[in-house]
């Protein structure tokens, strides 16, 4: 069985690395934070079980990375990283996009009545502060 593992790493090993890859872009995925909800909104928060964070690519419209909490606490710390990636190809990297929804649902569409705060950040950031002040008409 030692001898397949050791055949199976050399194997691996062997492989080709994909055109374009930079193993620089993978450094440094993780933004970690804080989510607030606004003054206004703190009364609409009731059945609202779900924090759904997710980032992107100011220039793509799919995620990167999404993270799911199920009933936040707020001020509600957030941390994510490769493991909410959801193309493990596609790099967290530069100036990207997070929005944060609280929401009774926990899919992936943003319903009536949702919460959401937005806000930049560049990858590797740890002082993210998101402010959830919309709510969705």
């Amino acid at each position: 069985m030692k001898h397949l593992l050791v055949l199976f790493i050399i194997i691996l090993s062997c492989q080709p690395i994909p055109e374009g890859f930079n193993p620089e872009d993978y450094k440094n995925q993780t933004i970690e934070g804080v989510i607030y909800i606004s003054k206004e909104l703190q009364g609409e928060t009731a059945g609202k079980n779900f924090l759904i964070v997710s980032v992107r690519d100011p220039n793509e419209i799919a995620p990167l990375a999404v993270l799911n909490i199920k009933n936040p606490s707020f001020p509600q710390r957030f941390k994510i990283d490769g493991k909410n990636k959801i193309n493990h190809e596609r790099p967290i990297k530069g100036r990207v996009i997070i929005l944060a929804r609280l929401s009774s649902f926990q899919g992936t569409n943003a319903q009536e009545g949702d919460l959401i705060g937005t806000t930049q950040a560049v990858a590797g950031q740890r002082d993210v502060v998101i402010t959830i002040s919309t709510r969705l008409e």
